[in-house]
């Protein structure tokens, strides 16, 4: 069937001729926009940039909806996958929380005959090792995982319409949570809610066609700065009007606070802010038989974060394939009798007035998985869209006129944010802070606090713009800053643990200066970046309170004397991963640099990079290396203090510093993904720059206990060399 596939890129010329206004849109039933249809007021003289707009839109509107005309039914194959994972800042690597995906033949016909025959589908859980494509999981799982690829098939049969099937051609809607959580630009009272501007325009000479297929954009402007109001970027012919890409996001990210304060009000401080955004949905129409566009691929990326605890990014996307129309069915979409296994259901949906009657033909569980229109399971990468594309997709949003701004400042105080913390220099420190919302999505963030040990008040003052994935900021700032980047520093773990134990070894200076940042995050990467200035000096135990005192009388360890002066530099760090499937190979590593100058000049760099992989029966084994130096003469506070879980488990990170080090760690696990016992050593060796490669290194071994692949970790280690006694960790994000 022949097909065209447009390619868009940003036009010089100015838009002409008049536009319409359509779009698929998420979430939306019709019968669920009957009440904003008839706006109860007039729409405000503003709404439309220009009258070729407003024109076109009324017949945007008319044909909402409409059946193609002349189309009277299309088939192709389906590919479909959603992906929830699990990250954190200081965390190695992600981890995959929910994998799904899913191939079939379709077929759609006007009179309301729908067919689906799913020919391939997996289901994993990757952070406990569960997958249906497996009889048998890493710990022995095989009634689990068979019974996973059993529910995934009884779900499959059970699934009235999947998503591209959700919507007929020419519809501007597509179901994709069933709430209706936005105002549609396409209802009559949109005006109330939206702007409408001209973009730009794309005319393409096809043989097949006499005239020029010319393409125009229109731009929405959200009128508020809400949740429910959309921006986008919509492209339409605007011979027929019909959608040919719609490009789009909510106007402010979901913030549990704004949205809902009483249930916010419910949530533990520590576990503020919940946010979510949605950083792009994008669907993009193909033009079929030079006569009808189609939705033909699909993609919708975004983040939820919990406090300063976790990220869980959201990829969802599909795409169609292979679509021939006006033809009869394909022998596999109308079998007569069933092989033994298969399952077949028809169901009756009625549907904005139209009744239909989809059939559903799900092959037996264990054949789903073995469909080679399946992708592998720690594919991270978009089938969807390339990207390229999707860097074209983000300089698009980046291009569109925000949402005017809603001041709605807050208030983080208490467990919030790590507004109050325990050490042993401040002793209980405790602040406020206010986020302003400024224009063009950028946030004021002014902090203060003080400690009731040292009496030294530290505040901050910072403006930042952009999403979890791509943002800048630039900040002032007098800090309680931390020497060592392995110690949990100013995190409530830290705290908790000095106010409790006094285990308090983590290395503090106090920074007084500015800095501009920026980070930028990937599929598998991620890299953060700052230039500073800052005036380093002594920050002086002040405390040994803790409540184990009581019992053992034992003092908090003295903290480091840095070195005093002025610095100005930069730094770098990059972090990478490949795969999230931990019954397959897998690898992340970090690079760090920094060099400074002024009071001394100094670099430093430091590398790491870990690989876990699946052994025989219930076995995994992990490895891990890394080693740092330094150049020049850096400052005591900015040599390396290496230790802790991340590093050698038997010291603590700060105990000791160096110019240069290396590490090494094994570990071998038994067990499943969920649940293991972990057997470990490790190597490390620390000290000046011309002893890197001499001398023995410091060495211990030690049992632990790993979950959730190695989310939750619990190690017990022995000093055999080097260094003496017992270590027990608690603590987030191990090897495996």
């Amino acid at each position: 069937m022949p097909s065209v596939r447009i390619s868009f890129r940003r036009q010089t010329h100015p838009p002409r001729a008049g536009l319409a206004l359509a779009l698929m849109f998420l979430a939306f039933p019709p019968s669920e926009m009957t009440a904003q249809d008839a706006p109860s007021r007039p729409l405000p003289p503003d709404t439309y940039a220009d009258v070729h707009v407003e024109t076109l839109l009324r017949l945007a509107r008319d044909a909402r909806g409409e059946i193609v005309e002349g189309l009277e039914s299309y088939e192709g194959r389906m590919w479909e996958r959603a992906y929830v994972g699990l990250s954190a800042a200081r965390f190695r690597r992600e981890r995959g929380l929910f994998r799904q995906e899913r191939s079939a033949l379709i077929r759609w016909t006007r009179e309301g005959e729908h067919t689906v025959l799913w020919e391939g589908a997996r289901r994993d859980v990757p952070i406990v090792g569960l997958s249906s494509a497996t009889s048998d999981t890493a710990g022995g799982e095989t009634g689990r995982a068979g019974g996973m690829a059993e529910s995934l098939a009884r779900d499959l049969s059970r699934e009235a319409v999947p998503p591209p099937l959700q919507f007929d051609p020419g519809s501007d809607r597509m179901f994709f949570s069933g709430d209706n959580w936005a105002f549609h630009p396409l209802s009559d009272s949109a005006g109330l809610h939206y702007r409408f501007h001209s973009g730009d325009t794309l005319r393409i000479r096809i043989p097949e066609r006499e005239a020029p297929l010319t393409l125009a954009e229109v731009r929405v402007e959200p009128r508020r700065a809400e949740f429910q109001l959309l921006t986008a970027s919509l492209w339409f012919d605007t011979e027929s009007g019909s959608l040919v890409r719609a490009i789009y996001r909510p106007a402010r990210p979901f913030d549990l606070a704004l949205e809902e304060p009483e249930d916010a009000s419910e949530v533990p401080g520590f576990l503020q802010p919940i946010r979510a955004e949605i950083r792009h949905i994008t669907v993009d129409h193909g033009l079929y038989e030079f006569r009808w566009w189609i939705p033909r691929r699909f993609s919708f990326e975004g983040e939820a974060q919990v406090g300063r605890w976790a990220r869980f990014p959201m990829t969802f996307e599909w795409v169609i394939e292979g679509l021939v129309a006006n033809e009869a069915p394909a022998p596999e979409l109308s079998p007569g009798a069933l092989p033994p296994g298969w399952l077949r259901r028809e169901v009756r949906v009625v549907r904005d007035g139209r009744t239909r009657w989809v059939t559903t033909l799900v092959p037996p569980p264990e054949t789903l998985a073995s469909s080679p229109a399946l992708t592998p399971a720690d594919d991270l990468r978009s089938e969807a869209f390339t990207d390229e594309e999707i860097r074209e997709i983000e300089r698009t949003l980046s291009e569109l006129i925000p949402a005017p701004l809603s001041f709605e400042p807050r208030l983080i105080w208490g467990l919030e944010e790590g507004m109050t913390r325990f050490n042993r220099v401040e002793g209980l420190s405790t602040g406020a802070a206010l986020a302003v919302p400024l224009p063009r999505g950028r946030t004021a963030h002014a902090e203060v606090r003080i400690g009731v040990a040292d009496l030294s008040p530290n505040a901050e003052l910072r403006l930042r713009q952009g999403n979890a994935a791509s943002w800048e900021s630039v900040s002032l700032y007098r800090r309680l800053a931390v020497a060592s980047e392995w110690s949990p520093g100013h995190s409530l773990s830290a705290s908790v643990g000095t106010l409790l134990f006094g285990e308090e070894w983590t290395p503090w200076y106090r920074a007084l200066g500015g800095e501009a940042a920026f980070g930028r995050e990937g599929r598998q990467t991620h890299l953060e970046g700052r230039l500073f200035w800052e005036a380093q000096s002594e920050a002086v135990k002040e405390t040994d309170f803790h409540l184990w005192n009581v019992i053992s009388e034992d003092s908090l360890p003295p903290n480091i004397i840095p070195n005093e002066g002025e610095w100005y530099g930069a730094s770098a760090r990059l972090r990478w991963q490949s795969g999230i499937d931990p019954n397959r190979p897998r690898l992340s590593g970090s690079l760090r640099a920094e060099g400074g100058g002024g009071s001394t000049s100094y670099g430093r760099v430091w590398a790491s990079s870990a690989v876990t992989f699946p052994l025989l029966g219930n076995w995994a084994g992990a490895l891990e290396g890394g080693a740092g130096t330094t150049v020049g003469s850096p400052p005591y506070q900015r040599q390396f203090f290496p230790g802790g879980p991340a590093i050698f488990r038997a010291t603590r990170p700060g105990e000791r510093a160096g110019e240069a080090f290396w590490f090494g760690r094994a570990e071998l696990g038994a067990g499943f993904p969920g649940a293991r016992v972990v057997f470990f050593g490790d190597l490390m060796h620390l000290g000046s720059r011309k002893s890197f490669s001499s001398g023995a290194p410091d060495a211990a071994v030690g049992v632990g206990a790993a979950f959730l692949d190695g989310l939750l970790r619990a190690d017990l280690s022995r000093g055999i060399r080097g260094v003496e006694g017992w270590r027990l960790y608690f603590y987030l994000d191990g090897l495996f």
